[in-house]
């Protein structure tokens, strides 16, 4: 018998971003949440989300929570995926600000066009705590 050798995912590498400039307090899926990463008709395989402290001066972000958000309904219907807490991190000309990566090791996978990705913040004071985020991953079946 012959082996499969196509994989599920290709190798055609999908790269989203977002940047979060206001706030929003809710933590149960309301309020408005911007769209990070749609998923593509044939599916996509999200591999990592990276959530970035972009300060526009160097100073330190306020302390907030990071949401991300999981939906399969072209976004009416907010599900949370993770919190990332992001502590006080004085960012610099010579020291990095905050980081965080999140992996999905088994991938998470976006079956479709209304399967989307979401984020918001928590506080948002200022320059200081505008925040981007990257997520990298695979469509499936290309």
């Amino acid at each position: 018998m012959a082996k499969n050798t196509n994989p599920v995912f290709g190798l055609t590498g999908v790269t989203a971003s977002l940047t979060l400039s206001a706030a929003n307090t809710a933590g149960d899926g309301s309020g408005t949440i911007p769209t990070l990463m749609t998923g593509d008709a044939n599916g996509t395989r999200v591999s990592s989300i990276q959530i970035i402290s972009a300060q526009a001066s160097v100073t330190s972000n306020t302390a907030m929570v990071v949401r991300l958000w999981f939906s399969t309904d072209s976004g009416s219907t907010w599900f949370k995926l993770r919190e990332i807490l992001f502590s006080v991190v004085a960012g610099s000309n010579t020291a990095i600000g905050n980081f965080q990566e999140i992996t999905f090791p088994e991938g998470l996978v976006l079956e479709g066009t209304t399967y989307k990705i979401g984020a918001s913040k928590s506080v948002h004071a200022g320059a200081q705590d505008q925040v981007h985020l990257i997520a990298r991953g695979t469509i499936q079946g290309s």
